[in-house]
Order: C-alpha cells, then sequence, then structure tokens
C-alpha cells in the first residue's frame, strides 16, 4: 500500500472509511496484528497479462477450485494489501489478487482511473488469464467501487461479494451536507489539491523524486509497518516511478467525480447474492468538528453502507471495532472469516426438485 503524506491522500482515505455499530451486532477483531509481511513471493513479478497491446497487468493466482475469489485493493494499492488474507483463502479455493494499471509491477496506465477503466481493464485480464466465472469479488476502500460496478455490469459472472470499508458514491455530498459546507467550496478546495499532486506526476516524469528533497516527503510512500525491510524498500522504490504517481492522482482526481457518477448510474441490485459489507469502527472527531457533527456524520455513513448491503436479500453490514481503515491487515481473520462465510454461501449445494413422476 502506499500512503503517502500528502493531506488529500488522507482525505480521501478518510472518506473511504465508516464510522459505525451496525444494530446486527459487531464482529470482534482479531488479535493483535501478524508480524510485518515481507514473502519472497511479493518481490517480483507474478504473472504479467497482456490486457491490450503493449500494456500488461501483474496477476497472482494461488490454490484452486471454484468459485475464484478476486481481490480488489483500494485507492493506491498493489496486491501486497492482501498478503495477510490471500494465503489463508487459498485454502479453500483460487484466490487472485493483481496490480491496477501503474502500481506494483503493472505497466502504467493510458487513461485517467475511472472505476469504469478499472472494471474493463479486470474484465480484459480474467478473460486474458482464462478466469472463468463464477467469482466472488473482495474490494477494499475505492476497490469496493470497482467490484460493485464490475458486480451491476456482469451480474451473470458474480456469484458473492465482500465489500472492505469500501469508499460509496453518497460519501462526498453526504460529508458537505453534515459540514454545511457548499458544493463550490468543496470543489475549488479538490481542484487545489489536485494541481498540488500534479506536481508529483511532473517530478516523477523528470526523475526528480528523489530523498531528502521537499517533493519527495510529499509525494513518496513512507515506510509502512505492516511489511518487512525488503518489501518496503520496493514499495517505496515504485512509488517513485512515473507510472505509479500517475496512476495515484488520476484515481485521486477521478474518486468523487467521474467514479462517483460512474457507480450512481449503476448502482446494482443483487437479488439474493450473497453481500457481507464490512467497516470499521467509530473514529474520534475531526479537527474543528463538533460532536453534533461527528454524530450526524456517523448516521450518514451507516446509511450508505446499510443501503449497499440491502441491495442484495442476503445483504449483511458488520462493524469490526477496534480496527482503521485497513481492516484486511488491522483484523484478517475478520476478512478471512467474512469471504469463507461468502464462499459456504455461494457452494451450497443446490436442493432437488422432487420428480412428479412415480
Amino acid at each position: 500500500m502506499l500512503r503517502r503524506t500528502r493531506k488529500v491522500i488522507q482525505l480521501l482515505i478518510a472518506m473511504g472509511a465508516i464510522a459505525a455499530v451496525n444494530a446486527a451486532g459487531p464482529l470482534a477483531a482479531a488479535a493483535p496484528a501478524s508480524p510485518a509481511t515481507d514473502d519472497a513471493v511479493y518481490l517480483h513479478p507474478a504473472r504479467q497479462v497482456v490486457v491490450e497491446p503493449g500494456r500488461r497487468l501483474n496477476l497472482y493466482c494461488i490454490g484452486s477450485g471454484s468459485p475464484t475469489v478476486l481481490l480488489e485493493a483500494g485507492h493506491g494499492d498493489g496486491l501486497t494489501t492482501w498478503a495477510r488474507v490471500q494465503p489463508a483463502i487459498a485454502r479453500l479455493t483460487r484466490v487472485c489478487s493483481y496490480d491496477r494499471a501503474g502500481f506494483g509491477f503493472s505497466d502504467p496506465p493510458r487513461k485517467p482511473g475511472t472505476i469504469q477503466q478499472a472494471a474493463d481493464d479486470l474484465r480484459a485480464l480474467l478473460a486474458r488469464a482464462s478466469i472463468r466465472p463464477p467469482l466472488v469479488l473482495v474490494g477494499h476502500s475505492m476497490g469496493g467501487m470497482v467490484v460493485r460496478l464490475y458486480a451491476a455490469e456482469h451480474p451473470d459472472d458474480v456469484a458473492g461479494m465482500v465489500l472492505v470499508d469500501a469508499t460509496n458514491e453518497g460519501q462526498a455530498e453526504g460529508y458537505n451536507r453534515v459540514d454545511g459546507r457548499s458544493h463550490a467550496d468543496w470543489d475549488r478546495a479538490n481542484q487545489r489539491d489536485f494541481r498540488e499532486a500534479e506536481q508529483c506526476v511532473v517530478a516523477a516524469a523528470a526523475g526528480k523524486l528523489v530523498a531528502d528533497t521537499p517533493i519527495y516527503a510529499s509525494c513518496v510512500a513512507e515506510y509502512d509497518p505492516n511489511f518487512g525491510p525488503r518489501l518496503n524498500a520496493q514499495l517505496i522504490r515504485q512509488s517513485q516511478s512515473y507510472g505509479a504517481q500517475r496512476a495515484m492522482v488520476w484515481e485521486q482526481e477521478s474518486t468523487f467525480y467521474a467514479s462517483t457518477a460512474q457507480l450512481a448510474a449503476k448502482p446494482g441490485a443483487y437479488g439474493a447474492m450473497p453481500l457481507l459489507v464490512l467497516y470499521r469502527g467509530s473514529d474520534s472527531r475531526r479537527r474543528g468538528q463538533s460532536q453534533a457533527q461527528a454524530d450526524a456524520e456517523y448516521h450518514m455513513l451507516v446509511g450508505l453502507h446499510d443501503s449497499v448491503a440491502a441491495r442484495s436479500t442476503q445483504g449483511v453490514a458488520q462493524v469490526v471495532p477496534d480496527t482503521g481503515h485497513y481492516i484486511q491487515m488491522d483484523a484478517p481473520d475478520v476478512v478471512i472469516d467474512g469471504i469463507t462465510h461468502v464462499l459456504s454461501q455461494v457452494q451450497k449445494p443446490s436442493v432437488a426438485v422432487p420428480s412428479t413422476h412415480p
């Protein structure tokens, strides 16, 4: 995961997170997080799949069986974000993660990083890698928007879904309403931050994202305690590249504009599809925020995620207390159990219809 110090990145992460306790009752967070991951498998490309002439995505699949579980990372993240989840799911069925364009070992993007572009890339990746349905889609943060759009466009391919602290198309409007902020003021602040972020792309293209410079500190990934030193060194090095910076900023610029509009146009109705919506526990008040605003924000976010769960007759929304935005790192056992539960629902044997003949 590419954790930067830039304030706009932190804002996007915060807006992708949920602060709520669902009436259905909380899932317990796992015991203290596992030791730092430094698995050598993440230090080199897995399978480079050509999704269009001259452009490849890095795909990592392990395990065997059906349905295939597909793990979609959040904004600015690669497949390493699933390092504490994927090996456990591989004991149950085939499970795949991948680097979106520009991240990890995938080639740079050629188009702005909207969720439609990501869903189209995912469709091409699955086809070229001969990964056939049924699929169980798992999406974290912005990746939750990607898998929801994919499920809306290809409902026959998707047998189940797990959303992990997922971003919602109604969040920006909800935050503005809670904070009493006009859309124009919100947009002006965003555009200012986007102009600053574009300087990271310019510097990366010129090879100027080097240590001990002011722009390096504001653009490049920080050391992540979830990972060991070798993997951290690689992630930091990769985040200095033009491809990573271009992808990061394009996704950032699209999330609450083009991507939100794309999902709002195709929100999806999931019938009786098994669906689990996991979200983190409540946060403390932000600086300058009143308790009334924090409470209103809490209820707004609960409503958004309940509304997604309600799109399936088997949809369930559950809080995971004592975790941050990266539930898959803070409480991997909860995410593993959630995926396992959805798999068990998908894999239930069908009930035979009694014959009417003697």
